[in-house]
Order: C-alpha cells, then sequence, then structure tokens
C-alpha cells in the first residue's frame, strides 16, 4: 500500500511536466516564433517585401540557407533573361507567406520535441529567440553577395587578360648589362623612368589610359563592345639593351616565322625610330625602337582582327604625335 501511494506521488508530480507543453498551443508559438506580422502573414495572399527584397527579406526571417539558394537560382535566371528573373520575384510574392510558415511550423515543432521540459513561457522566449527577424543576417548576406561578386569579377578579369588580350613580350624589371643580350620574346622594362617626363603623347579621345604607373605609357581602343582591347598603344623604357637598331633587328629575327615586314627607319618629331611589322595570333604587330640620352625606348602599337576601321589610322596619328621633351 505504501508503495502504491509512492508511485502516485511521483506521477502526479511528473505528470504536469510531461503534459506541460502541450498547455500552449502550436499557434500560440508559431505567433512567437513570427512576431508581430503574424496575422500578415496568415491573411495575407502577396508578401510585397518578399517581392521587392526576395533574396535580403529571406535573410531578414532569418532564411538563410533558403536565400543562398535563392541567390544562386536568380543568378542564373538573369543571366538567362531579366524577364524570367522578375516573373520568379512575382511568384516570390505569391508563395512566400505560406512557404515561410510551413517552414515556422517545422521549426516550431522541433523546438518543443527538444525542449520537453520547458515552461510556456520558455517556449514562447525561444521561439522568439530563435524567430523573428535579423538585419545582421542581412548585411553578413549582402557582404557574401560582395565577395562572390568580387572572384568573379576577378576570374573573368583574368580570363580576359590571359586569353583574348594581345600576345606581346613579357615585361618586368632587371638591371641594365653592358651588351645586348640574345632576343628570346620577352625584355625588361625600366621602373626607374618617368616617361611622362620623356615623352608626350598624344592619343585620340576614344582611346583609354591604361597605364600602371608613370614607367610606361599605355592607351587602349575598346571598340563599341566596350569588351576587349581593339587597337592599342604602348611605350615602354627597356633595361639590358643599349642598341635600339640591334634590339629591332634581333626582334625582326624572333618573328621571322610570321613573315614581317622589312625594316625600316624614319625620323618623327626629331627622333629616329627603327620599326616593323608582322601579323600575329590576334591581329596586327608593330614595334618601333629608338634611343634617347644612352637609353632605349621601344614603342607597340596593336590591331586585333576584328577592329574597328579606324585603328590603322589611329597608329599614324599617335605614332606622329610622340615628341620627345
Amino acid at each position: 500500500m505504501n508503495e502504491e501511494n509512492n508511485n502516485q506521488q511521483i506521477n502526479n508530480t511528473i505528470q504536469p511536466v510531461e503534459q506541460n507543453n502541450m498547455l500552449i498551443s502550436d499557434e500560440e508559438l508559431v505567433k512567437a516564433y513570427v512576431g508581430e506580422k503574424y496575422n500578415e502573414f496568415v491573411d495575407g495572399s502577396f508578401n510585397p517585401y518578399a517581392f521587392f527584397f526576395n533574396i535580403f527579406y529571406f535573410y531578414y526571417r532569418k532564411l538563410f540557407l533558403y536565400g543562398v539558394l535563392l541567390f544562386i537560382v536568380t543568378t542564373i535566371l538573369f543571366g538567362i533573361s531579366g524577364v524570367v528573373s522578375l516573373l520568379l520575384d512575382v511568384v516570390l510574392g505569391l508563395v512566400f507567406n505560406k512557404f515561410y510558415l510551413s517552414v515556422v511550423k517545422k521549426r516550431v515543432a522541433k523546438i518543443r520535441s527538444t525542449h520537453p521540459t520547458a515552461t510556456n513561457e520558455q517556449l514562447k522566449e525561444i521561439c522568439a529567440n530563435q524567430g523573428n527577424t535579423s538585419m545582421g543576417l542581412v548585411f553578413a548576406g549582402f557582404a557574401m553577395h560582395i565577395g562572390i561578386a568580387v572572384i568573379i569579377f576577378l576570374f573573368f578579369y583574368t580570363t580576359f587578360m590571359a586569353f583574348f588580350d594581345f600576345s606581346s613580350p613579357s615585361i618586368d624589371s632587371h638591371t641594365n648589362d653592358s651588351t645586348n643580350p640574345t632576343f628570346n620574346g620577352t625584355y625588361r622594362s625600366s621602373s626607374d623612368i618617368d616617361l611622362n617626363t620623356e615623352f608626350s603623347v598624344k592619343v585620340p579621345s576614344k582611346f583609354e589610359n591604361k597605364s600602371f604607373d608613370e614607367s610606361e605609357i599605355y592607351y587602349a581602343y575598346s571598340g563599341k563592345d566596350g569588351t576587349f582591347n581593339k587597337c592599342r598603344f604602348r611605350l615602354v623604357g627597356i633595361e639590358e639593351y643599349n642598341n635600339s637598331k640591334d634590339l629591332i633587328k634581333q626582334m625582326h629575327d624572333y618573328y621571322k616565322e610570321n613573315k614581317p615586314s622589312n625594316i625600316k627607319t624614319d625620323r618623327i618629331n626629331g627622333i629616329e625610330w627603327d620599326y616593323f611589322s608582322y601579323n600575329g595570333s590576334f591581329g596586327e604587330v608593330y614595334y618601333y625602337a629608338s634611343e634617347k640620352d644612352n637609353q632605349v625606348y621601344l614603342m607597340e602599337y596593336e590591331i586585333q582582327e576584328d577592329a574597328d576601321k579606324g585603328c590603322p589610322g589611329y597608329r599614324e596619328e599617335i605614332i606622329n604625335s610622340v615628341e620627345s621633351k
């Protein structure tokens, strides 16, 4: 008899705890999770915030992983068609409320199952903390978008530079040698020379200044599509070489398989230039070499195969404008 009384006392103690979670309805927990906009989600057939802010509204409502997935989908769809992307925004506005509430109900059920001994107030507090909104996730999502955009830009930029830029000898820095080395397809520019104090160049307004620093004068014209260089001009000082005529002859011999033109010599604005041209993989390439104060200078002008008809004329205009200061 005593044993029965003890068991009954234990059951009376445990029973309210086991039934505690059932004293508050799922709807009340969902309200606590959603927050003050609960009625709008239940009664509303269209969510304007999901339509206008789509991905970021997912972040705001703590649906971060769904937002990342949506970001990937919208990026692909926008690349295919802006109209398709707009239709997706409309669909999001129509289905977001039901979708959000279905996710919330699952999360509330999980909260209830993982906190079996929590009181009603504790359950509501847990739901409110895990739910509602978060501007922090919005900023985190925005930062992620910026990071992805930078990565994509760098990827395509390096790809374009590697595969679509004109082929030309690589340029890096080195010290002067007393005699000309053998030209093997590369040369080194002098980083100690300020080209703007040595030469003046006038280029058409279509060309953009793409000089890396004062050690080069570099302009390029990208054409109507604005994607790839159609023609470009570069002037640099060359290290190691002290004889411009020997340099241009070695370059001429190096590109003999491209059937270069004969080497010519012209005096332009008081400067004597030795030059030749050849047809490279992407179009026609011109090299001009000269000396000034025991320094060898090299000019390049390149014209892509699909370049505008004006590029050959721009070459003459630019070359004829080069003057020594």
